[in-house]
C-alpha cells in the first residue's frame, strides 16, 4: 500500500506494516526512517578450562537469554568470549584451570548484556577448590575432604561439585540447567569415580533445539572412571594419565578435568551470541551465519544472525 503526499513525497508500507518504512522525496533519492523492532538473544560465555591432576572439571559459560529493542540503522557491538586454558603442571602443584571470558552485547536500547565466563576446575591438593564463574567449576581432589566447587552467577548458571578427596578424583563442573556432580570419595578399590559435569539449557532461537552451557567432567584416577561432560557442549575428564576433554567450541561447555598422575585440563569451549527477529525480510546485518527459518505454518519469517566470533551488528 502506498500513499501519495503532493508531488513526489511517499510513504510505502510493507505486507501487514512490518517492514521499514521508506520516505521518497523529488528526484527519487530514498532515505530509511528507522523503525525499532524486537530482538530475541541467546548469549553464552566461554566456558572454564578443567583443573590439573585429579581436577574439578570447569563450569559452563554463563548462560543469558531475553529481548531488546532494536533501533534501526544503530550498531551494536557483540563481544564472544573465549574458554579458558585449563590447568597444567607449572609452578608448586600445578595449576588450576583459567575461567572463561565473558561474552556481550552493548548498543542503544540494550545497555549492555554480559554473560560472566565460567569458574576453572581445582587441582590436587593445594589451592584444590573450583573457582566461580558463570557456572562454578568442580573442585580438585585432595586426600583429605576434597575441594568445594565454585559457586555460579544467579540467573546465569549453577555451581561445581566437591572433589572427591581420598578417592583422588575431580568434582563436575556446574552447568546451566543442573549444578555439577560430586567426585566419589571411595577409594579406587571400591569403585569410586570423577564427578559428571552438570546438564547445560536447550534452546530453539536458531529454529532447532540445540544444547548450550554444560559443565566439564571431573578427572580420575585409573581404575577409576572420569566424569563424563554435561549435555551442552562439556568435555570428560580423564581418568588414565592423560588431559581432560576440551569443551565444545561455540557451547560455552567447561573443559573436563586431567586425570591423576599429571593430566592436564582441557580447555573450556568458546561462547556463542544469537540473534533473531520475526520479519518477512532481513532488517539487520552481522554475524557469520546469517538465515531465515519458518515459524509456525508460515515460511521465512524468522531472521538468524549467530555470531561466533566478534564483531557487530547493524539493525
Amino acid at each position: 500500500m502506498a500513499i501519495r503526499f503532493g508531488a513526489g513525497v511517499r510513504i510505502g508500507q510493507g505486507v501487514g506494516g512490518s517492514s521499514p518504512v521508506r520516505i521518497q522525496v523529488g528526484g527519487g533519492g530514498v532515505a530509511p526512517t528507522p523503525v525499532p523492532y524486537i530482538v530475541n538473544y541467546l548469549v553464552v560465555a566461554g566456558g572454564g578450562g578443567g583443573g590439573y591432576n585429579s581436577g574439578g572439571g570447569g563450569g559452563a559459560g554463563g548462560y543469558v537469554t531475553g529481548t531488546f529493542t532494536a533501533t534501526g540503522n544503530t550498531t551494536y557491538t557483540v563481544s564472544i568470549g573465549g574458554g579458558g586454558a585449563g590447568g597444567t603442571s607449572a609452578g608448586p602443584g600445578g595449576t588450576r584451570g583459567t575461567p572463561g571470558n565473558p561474552s556481550f552485547i552493548t548498543g542503544t536500547n540494550i545497555i549492555s548484556v554480559t554473560a560472566t565466563g565460567g569458574g576453572g576446575g581445582g587441582k590436587y591438593y593445594l589451592l584444590d577448590g573450583g573457582l566461580p564463574g558463570g557456572s562454578g567449576g568442580g573442585g580438585g581432589s585432595l586426600s583429605g575432604p576434597g575441594g568445594c566447587g565454585g559457586i555460579g552467577v544467579p540467573g546465569q548458571g549453577t555451581s561445581g561439585g566437591r572433589g572427591g578427596g581420598g578417592g583422588q578424583t575431580g568434582g563436575g563442573g556446574g552447568g546451566a540447567g543442573t549444578p555439577g556432580n560430586n567426585g566419589s570419595g571411595l577409594p579406587r578399590s571400591c569403585g569410586g569415580r570423577g564427578g559428571p559435569g552438570g546438564a547445560g539449557l536447550s534452546n530453539s532461537i536458531t529454529g532447532s533445539a540445540l544444547m548450550y552451557a554444560g559443565g566439564g567432567g571431573g578427572g580420575g584416577y585409573s581404575p577409576i572412571p572420569a566424569g563424563t561432560g554435561g549435555s551442552g557442549g562439556g568435555g570428560a575428564g580423564n581418568a588414565c594419565n592423560s588431559a581432560g576433554t576440551p569443551g565444545t567450541a561455540n557451547t560455552g561447555g567447561g573443559g573436563g578435568g586431567g586425570s591423576a598422575g599429571g593430566g592436564f585440563g582441557g580447555s573450556g569451549g568458546p561462547g556463542i551470541i544469537i540473534l533473531s527477529y520475526a520479519n518477512p525480510t532481513q532488517l539487520g546485518s552481522g554475524g557469520n551465519s546469517v538465515y531465515s527459518t519458518c515459524t509456525g505454518i508460515v515460511p521465512g519469517t524468522n531472521w538468524v544472525h549467530s555470531f561466533t566470533t566478534s564483531s557487530i551488528y547493524i539493525a
